[in-house]
């Protein structure tokens, strides 16, 4: 499955999780995160999912030299936080170590293979992200109200 697939299934994911709010391929303005998907709850709890088509990919996410927000977790976005990718490419450990979860893509089939613990979330970031997609209507973002 490549990276757009991810993306999608991740969305409806979390829609069937419950999330009314919605956005993919999301840019951040205040910590330069970018979620592939990030949604939120009806009681304003937010989940963020990460979707990696290969190994490389992933292991590029946790470089000490990039991506403050992965080493400082407070920086970050989502109480919850999850990759999503196809079976094999990453495994449970690789992500319970980190304090993220795990979602597998199957054909016909996406299931949740490790959970999330909570994290202190940037709500700021997560609001600013909000207001510039519902500001910006030439953004590439998509922004899905259910």
């Amino acid at each position: 499955m490549n990276h757009a697939t991810l993306v999608k299934r991740g969305a409806g994911y979390l829609r069937q999780l419950g999330c009314r709010v919605v956005l993919t391929e999301a840019r951040a303005v205040l910590n330069g995160e970018h979620p592939d998907v990030i949604g939120w709850l009806p009681g304003g709890e937010s989940v963020v999912i990460e979707a990696k088509s290969n190994r490389k990919d992933f292991r590029e996410d946790w470089r000490p030299d990039r991506k403050a927000f992965r080493h400082e977790p407070e920086l970050g976005m989502g109480v919850r936080r999850y990759y999503i990718t196809t079976h094999g490419v990453i495994r449970p450990a690789d992500v319970e170590r980190r304090g993220w979860g795990l979602i597998i893509a199957y054909p016909g089939v996406t299931r949740l293979e490790a959970e999330s613990p909570e994290h202190q979330r940037n709500a700021d970031a997560e609001l600013r992200l909000i207001v510039r997609c519902a500001e910006n209507s030439d953004t590439t973002e998509q922004l899905t109200l259910w």
